[in-house]
Order: structure tokens, then C-alpha cells, then sequence
């Protein structure tokens, strides 16, 4: 008994064999819990939907010398090609670089996070990985050991899913620091992140939000009449020697008050009764020192980075920086703000396979307003859209040819069905229900809306005519299919 106990032991580290097949489904386990924490701050769980994997390093320290030698083992789906990047990294890190430094400064379990990390970043460029602090122990043996926890994401959907200005939200890093140093060898979703803290420092880049947060809170909570409040707030970046004069040009003024009201608790009641004036172009406008001197609305030509704050509904409202959505809030949570036009970019990618770029924004703008509909909502973009629906008319509406914009899109797929549009963006038809060749491709795990648009999609392949579908579930999910692309 004793003999088949100590084979489960490895005999130069004193480590427990473990098999690696079960090692990946604890640690799939893990990562859907992962998942879970990161759909917290994100509505459309891009964060998540870009994770591919979690892994697991192990790394055995076996003396105390300044170049020791180790043992190093990786658990997950891509073991191999991970540990021949870590191994390397360890090498280089302890023979060529600063190891005798960061021991005898106790740094180790951060600094072999940092290496093992930079190096599984740079050595594998289609992929983005996230690497914990590791979290130390002893084996039976007493060996030194470094346990790590590696998030390995798709890197164009981490850069290309939750964006600011065109790249990676600055926020996404923030999220990165938190997690590597809370997570490591006693894994635990016990150990929450306090994601308002964190996005509190990370809001530290924009000292307004970060200064003014707990006041903008207190003020979307506030009713007047009781009425909701769905007014504004607007200010600029200052520097510290502008003038009057420079900063005032920069709005058009409508109302100044002859005595600015500070933003404090004691003057809540007040700022909300003249937030009720700002509910459609003008806003209440703040300056440097958390006052609100005027209402008015931002000039066309603003020459600084500026803010603007709009309540949307109770204990609800978005912080929007140069007109672009930086973040949004709710019950006092802050998440990401949705992405532009609700699909990934490997979907546009899809998109221009199908149709090319030629009407690409006004495809895109229809695709914003179909995702932007509170409930599940389906449309089909076909090179025969005005054949499909005269053949489909008894199963939806037709209409006139119509160039669709945004506001119109989100109206017309208020109700059931699909809209039918051609590939230049011209509706043909409303609320139509689809048909389609049965096939066993279909998920049965997915709504009847999303094996629908499969079933079309075949069909339409069958006849050669090129067709994309975005199909948009009631829990916001987003799926796009193409005759082009499996």
C-alpha cells in the first residue's frame, strides 16, 4: 500500500503525478468561472467569448544556489508548445539575467510571472496571455515550488472586442494587473475582484471620473417631480494656465448663473431640479474646480479633450470622453461600454468576405440598430434580397425598397421576424419568418431563431447566392453566418 502511495510521488521533486487529461477539465471548470467574473463587466461577454484557455505551470526550484537547476511542468491543451516557451524563458532568466538579485529580495513569484509571461507573449503572436503572481509552497521533499495560472486569449478578439479610440480599452489593462495578482496557486472565485475599486483606479487616468464618480451616482438616484433623471453634465480638461477666455469659447453658452453651485452632497437637490432643463441638446456646465456655472451645449471645434456625463435611467448613466462611450454604470457597477456595431471585427472581416467593403458602413449601421433592439431580432442580407421577399411574402411583410438607417432598423425589428435586406443595404422586407433546408448542423442547444438562419443559410448556399445573417438572441447574444465562410 505504502509502495503504490509513494509511486504517485515523483522522486526528484516530491511532486504528485498528475494526469493531464484531468488536469484539463479542472481547469476548463476554472475558466468558465472566469468567465463568469469577466461577463460582470462586460454585456456582450466579449472579455470571456476572447479567453480560448486556462492553463496551469508548475515550476520546482531543487537547491538554493544562485543558478539552481528546476523542473517545470505545464498542464492544458497546449502543454507542449508552452513549455518549450517557458523553459527557455526560466533558462535565460536564471543564467543571463537578475535571479540571485530578485531571491535574495524575496521577488521571485513576481519576477517569474513577468518572464514567463513577456516571453509566452512574444513567442506566440496570434495569442494574448495573461500570467498569475505565483503563489509558493513546498512538495513532500521540501522543494521550493512556483505555481502559475496563464489565461490564454485569441489576441486580435482582446484587441478588437472591447475598444476606446480605435484600440484595446485602457481599462482591459487595468483588469490584467488585478487579476495577476490576485489569482495563483490557491485558486478561489472566493477571492472576488472588487471590480469598482478596479475600474476606480483605473479611472484614475481620467482624474474627473475618478473625483466626481460617488457624486454622479447620487445624482442618477435623484428624482424630480418624480420624474427620472435623464439629464447631463458637461466639462473639459483643463490645463492649469488657461485662461477664462480660452475655456469659454469652447462652449455655447445659454444660461450662466451668476453664482457657480459646487457639487456636494448639500447642493444635490438643487443640480438635479436644473438637470430636468438638460434633457435633450443642452447640458450643465462644470469647470475645474467641480462647479457648475452655465447650461449650454459643447461648440463644434472643442479644443480640449472634454467629458460628458448622460443619466439614462434610475442609479444609470454613461461617462463619454471627445463624444466617444468610455464607460457606463449601473447600480453604481461600472462596466464597458457595448461595442459599435455589436458584432467582433473577425465578424466585419466575414462580412467584406461575403460582400466586400463597398457598402460596408451602411451595412454596419443597419447591423447597430438590429443589436441595439431589446429583444432577439434576426437580419439577412442576401444578393437576392427582392427575390426572397416576393417568395417569403406570405410569411412577412414587404415594403418598398428602403436604404435603412439605424433609428429606422431599430423600429422595424420591434417586431418578430426578419428584416430582408441586399447586400447595399435596401430593405425589401419586415418581420419576415424564414425558411430552409434541414440539415443536422443545427445546435439544439441554441434558440429556434439562430438553427433557423443555419437552415436559410444552407439553402441559400445551394442556390450560390451569396447571403449574411446576424442573429441577435434576447440574452444579447450575437451570431453572424455566411454562405462565404463555415
Amino acid at each position: 500500500m505504502t509502495e503504490d502511495i509513494l509511486e504517485l510521488f515523483d522522486k526528484e521533486t516530491g511532486a504528485i503525478s498528475r494526469d493531464n487529461e484531468e488536469e484539463i477539465a479542472e481547469l476548463n471548470s476554472k475558466a468558465n468561472e472566469i468567465r463568469d467574473e469577466f461577463a460582470k463587466i462586460s454585456k456582450h461577454k466579449q472579455l470571456g467569448q476572447s479567453m480560448q484557455e486556462l492553463l496551469a505551470v508548475e515550476l520546482y526550484v531543487l537547491d538554493d544556489t544562485d543558478k539552481p537547476k528546476y523542473v517545470l511542468s505545464v498542464f492544458g491543451k497546449v502543454r507542449d508548445e508552452v513549455e518549450k516557451i517557458c523553459r527557455k524563458a526560466v533558462d535565460n532568466f536564471i543564467f543571463n539575467e537578475n535571479y540571485a538579485f530578485h531571491k535574495y529580495h524575496d521577488q521571485l513569484e513576481r519576477e517569474f510571472s513577468c518572464v514567463i509571461g513577456k516571453s509566452l507573449n512574444e513567442s506566440i503572436p496570434e495569442s494574448g496571455f495573461w500570467c498569475s503572481t505565483a503563489d509558493i509552497s513546498m512538495t513532500v521533499l521540501g522543494v521550493q515550488t512556483y505555481l502559475f495560472y496563464v489565461i490564454k486569449f485569441d489576441r486580435n478578439r482582446l484587441n478588437n472586442s472591447i475598444t476606446f479610440n480605435k484600440e484595446r480599452h485602457p481599462l482591459i489593462e487595468e483588469l490584467r494587473i488585478e487579476w495577476e495578482l490576485r489569482f495563483g496557486k490557491y485558486f478561489s472565485m472566493t477571492k472576488k475582484i472588487n471590480y469598482n475599486e478596479l475600474f476606480r483606479r483605473a479611472s484614475a487616468r481620467e482624474r474627473f471620473l475618478y473625483n466626481y464618480q460617488d457624486d454622479l451616482n447620487a445624482l442618477s438616484a435623484m428624482k424630480y417631480e418624480n420624474k427620472i433623471n435623464r439629464g447631463s453634465i458637461m466639462a473639459l480638461q483643463l490645463h492649469r494656465d488657461d485662461s477664462y477666455e480660452e475655456i469659454t469659447k469652447n462652449y455655447d453658452i445659454s444660461l450662466r448663473l451668476s453664482a457657480p453651485i459646487k457639487i456636494t452632497p448639500e447642493n444635490y437637490k438643487t443640480l438635479r431640479k436644473l438637470l430636468e432643463i438638460t434633457q435633450k441638446e443642452l447640458s450643465l456646465l462644470m469647470n475645474d474646480q467641480g462647479e457648475v456655472f452655465a447650461i449650454g451645449k459643447m461648440g463644434k471645434q472643442p479644443s480640449r479633450t472634454y467629458y460628458k456625463i448622460c443619466f439614462t435611467n434610475f442609479l444609470e448613466w454613461k461617462f463619454y470622453k471627445n463624444g466617444e462611450e468610455y464607460l457606463r454604470f449601473s447600480n453604481m457597477l461600472p462596466s464597458f461600454p457595448e461595442m459599435g456595431t455589436g458584432i467582433q471585427q473577425e465578424d466585419i472581416e466575414r462580412l467584406i468576405m461575403t460582400f466586400g467593403d463597398s457598402h460596408l458602413s451602411k451595412l454596419e449601421e443597419i447591423i447597430e440598430g438590429a443589436t441595439n433592439q431589446s429583444h432577439g431580432t434576426m437580419v439577412v442580407f442576401a444578393e437576392n434580397a427582392e427575390e426572397e421577399a416576393n417568395r417569403l411574402a406570405i410569411s412577412g411583410i414587404r415594403i418598398s425598397p428602403t436604404v435603412m438607417i439605424k433609428e429606422l432598423v431599430e423600429s422595424a425589428t420591434s417586431i418578430d421576424g426578419a428584416l430582408i435586406c441586399d447586400e447595399k443595404g435596401k430593405c425589401y422586407a419586415i418581420g419576415t419568418i424564414l425558411d430552409g433546408d434541414a440539415s443536422d448542423i443545427g445546435d439544439p442547444s441554441r434558440g429556434a431563431r439562430y438553427n433557423s438562419a443555419l437552415r436559410y443559410r444552407n439553402q441559400q448556399k445551394s442556390k450560390g447566392k451569396k447571403t449574411f445573417i446576424v442573429v441577435v438572441s434576447e440574452d444579447k447574444y450575437i451570431n453572424c453566418i455566411s454562405t462565404e465562410v463555415d
